[in-house]
């Protein structure tokens, strides 16, 4: 059985607060004219990251053990 540290109410929302999260996007209005946000995902094979699914998937198939 785990056993969970204990919650205060100053601790927000609990033991999983700071564990990385999705933020809030910026909204339009924060940002000067000419600056965009652009969310980009992230793909993680091993120790390799990328943006570009296409090369992850690549990567992946180098790794995979031989069939």
């Amino acid at each position: 059985m785990s056993t969970l540290p204990e919650t205060t109410s100053t601790t927000g929302k609990g033991p999983w607060e700071n564990e990385g999260g999705a933020l809030a996007p910026h909204s339009s209005s924060e940002l000067p004219d000419g600056i965009t946000a652009i969310p980009v995902t992230h793909y993680r094979v091993g120790n390799y990251t990328y943006t570009n699914l296409r090369d992850a998937m690549a990567e992946y198939q180098r790794q995979a053990p031989g069939d």
